[in-house]
């Protein structure tokens, strides 16, 4: 790998630094707390053993997230099982679980500390808008299933909360930097200081990569038609964040949270890429305040940008504030019972271009959730949430989970689950032409527009789902075994409602009226609910310890091809297609001074029908992606590492329009003074 001038800026910085410290010997490395003991507070919003979680949920780490050689998370989140990870741009990817993901994904709720990061206007999560470096990352808890019977609405194909370190786990100052490959270029500092009852951070980073190569191919190895190719870009992402924790008592803490997270580069959307401009960003305050068994939370995300279309020039500006209150409480009912209930509001107010006559959404939930321990091998897990949202009315979401543990290292769950998804504001109120093209035989491109409009009468998206599990720990040995059927009512798809033809051809037709083609020329285009998908699947994972510096860690998943059920006649129903096996290896090693990870992936074949129209449709190619880091500290404060993911260099094209991810190996040099 040529050095770049980033990696000789980054050794000359910290190497007085490091030079400076006493040849002290190294400071011990505390191990990492096992899988088996590792609280989750995401399934039920209140911590518990992750052997007792009411439904399928991985955790991810701090060793783990730490020494991966990730730096976004479609590559720190492609070995759970279950998740279907796409990445097909620098900055553009799409995480779902138990279900074919896709441009722009809808369904998967995304938090930080339990804020919401789900945009509504579009219903997708932007991971690089997260304000956070992922060395500030303590855990990600991925709940492998439908969530509203506990977080609301969209949170339908599952929940990924990042938790973060704490002002006091932060303590002292730690400096990043990073350099290598596809002009990848990092930095971060982070400071935090404790003073009695007050503790506090403040974060900045900046991470800048080349874009990825294009091959400009259809699926079935043709070039892609004229008018669809288009300059590719990196992206470049500044964030900030700042959190102040006073402790109040001993039970009671006040937390003031700001941040800042940017971005830049290639979005990808059903009608093509989109090229976000500089400047786009969300901004977020959140004011939390915990006192024992309640807390509640108050934030406000706002959203701003532009992101024009590549292929037909069409103009996106966003606007968006979204404002949350919530509030928990937990309330234990003698020695057997646990009841979680509260309360949440949003009001979302808009400025999008492409929606000009809707401007605000609001919705406003309660739930209730009854632990009860029958008895020590009996656990019965009761949910319900009643939410209104002014664009569907009330809308419940119900959850029973039923957990029968032989032996204390043993449980096996059994959870029925209803989980929906509300209809996006421009799913409802889209309003726009879009410029479009069709080349004649004789070779002669034909320019004309046709009407995207919204379906201001669309249903939800439900699912009900049903999973049986296992989860068992045996010493230093953790495994987990899940098989689920999920079925989705009411898909939205976005078809062609009208056609011009030789009774009404398009503006500027240059042949005689009777050559309009027939269902050729789409006039209208506008959301419908279709049909019924019935997706199963099997999970597996499991984790040793051989010893307290070694983690080893594999999964399998198996995911049927969906059933498709199509109750409308003039519509054709076509989903996308997850792969049917993905499977992972991965470990963590940390002793003395050296420390090192390793991982390779597997993700088979899957079929794409989300992007433009049936010319690009087709099947992504399996590939396997074989990721590790290596590094040693230095002295007493600081580390040096090699970080490489994709190091076979493979040819990985996720998603049949996306970009062609290759090898990306990068220095990075970290010094902490505490």
């Amino acid at each position: 790998m040529k050095v770049s001038r980033w990696v000789l800026a980054t050794a000359v910085l910290l190497a007085p630094a490091i030079a400076a410290q006493n040849a002290a010997e190294t400071a011990p490395v505390p191990p990492a707390p096992s899988y088996a003991e590792t609280m989750e507070v995401t399934a039920s919003r209140s911590e518990q053993p992750l052997l007792d979680s009411p439904v399928a949920l991985s955790v991810l780490g701090e060793r783990q997230i730490e020494q991966s050689p990730a730096d976004n998370y479609a590559d720190l989140l492609r070995g759970v099982p279950g998740v279907n990870v796409v990445q097909t741009s620098t900055r553009d990817l799409s995480v779902r679980s138990r279900g074919a993901t896709r441009v722009a994904e809808n369904s998967q709720v995304a938090m930080v500390d339990g804020r919401s990061v789900y945009l509504d206007y579009y219903g997708i999560v932007v991971w690089d808008y997260l304000p956070i470096d992922l060395s500030e990352v303590k855990s990600i808890e991925i709940l492998r299933g439908p969530g509203s019977a506990v977080w609301g609405p969209n949170a339908m194909s599952g929940v990924i909360n990042v938790l973060t370190k704490t002002p006091r786990e932060l303590t002292g100052a730690t400096l990043t930097l990073k350099a290598g490959e596809r002009g990848t270029r990092a930095a971060s500092a982070i400071w935090g200081q404790t003073r009695g009852t007050l503790s506090y951070k403040l974060s900045g980073s900046l991470y800048e990569q080349d874009p990825w190569p294009r091959d400009d191919r259809l699926p079935d190895g043709t070039p892609v038609p004229f008018g669809y190719t288009y300059e590719n870009e990196g992206t470049r992402q500044p964030k900030a964040d700042g959190r102040l924790d006073l402790d109040l008592s001993g039970t009671a803490v006040l937390s003031v949270r700001a941040g800042y997270g940017g971005t830049t580069g290639i979005f990808h959307s059903n009608i093509g890429p989109f090229a976000i401009q500089p400047g786009a960003h969300v901004v977020y305050g959140e004011v939390e305040y915990t006192r024992g068994s309640t807390d509640a939370k108050a934030y406000v995300n706002r959203l701003n940008g532009d992101g024009p279309n590549l292929l037909i020039g069409l103009p996106f500006s966003f606007e968006m504030n979204t404002y949350v209150a919530e509030a928990t409480h937990r309330r234990a009912v003698g020695k057997r019972q646990l009841l979680v209930f509260g309360v949440a509001g949003r009001a979302n107010r808009f400025d999008i271009n492409l929606a000009p006559n809707r401007s605000d959404r609001n919705d406003a939930g309660v739930f209730i959730e009854d632990i009860f321990a029958v008895s020590r091998a009996l656990e019965i897990n009761a949910g319900l949430r009643l939410d209104y949202f002014d664009a569907l009315g009330t809308v419940p979401s119900p959850r029973l989970s039923v957990i029968v543990k032989p032996t204390d290292a043993q449980a096996i769950r059994l959870a029925a689950n209803r989980a929906y998804r509300a209809p996006t504001l421009l799913e409802q109120f889209l309003e726009t032409a879009v410029p479009n093209v069709l080349v004649l035989p004789s070779g002669q491109p034909v320019f004309f527009y046709s009407q995207a409009v919204g379906n201001p009468e669309l249903e939800r998206e439900s699912i009900d789902a049903l999973e049986l599990g296992y989860s068992a720990r045996y010493r230093n040995f953790y495994v987990d075994a899940a098989v689920y059927r999920n079925t989705i009512e009411d898909n939205t798809a976005f078809f062609p409602s009208e056609f011009y033809s030789a009774a009404d051809p398009p503006a500027g037709w240059p042949l005689p009226p009777s050559a309009v083609p027939p269902f050729a020329l789409p006039k209208t285009f506008t959301f419908f609910n279709v049909g019924r998908v019935r997706m199963e699947g099997l999970e597996l994972s499991g984790e040793v310890r051989p010893r307290l510096s070694t983690t080893l860690r594999a999964s399998y998943t198996y995911q049927r091809d969906p059933r498709v059920e199509n109750d409308h006649p003039l519509i054709p129903l076509v989903v996308n297609r997850p792969p049917r096996h993905m499977g992972s290896v991965s470990g963590e090693y940390r002793r003395e001074r050296w420390f090192g990870s390793a991982s390779v992936s597997y993700t088979g074949r899957a079929f794409w029908a989300d992007v433009l129209d049936q010319r690009f449709w087709g099947y992504s190619d399996a590939s396997t992606i074989v990721s590790a880091a290596a590094g040693m500290e230095v002295r007493r404060n600081g580390e040096v590492s090699l970080e490489g993911t994709n190091l076979l260099d493979r040819r990985v094209k996720q998603h049949v329009f996306g970009d062609v991810i290759g090898r990306k190996v990068a220095i990075q040099l970290r010094y902490r003074i505490r």
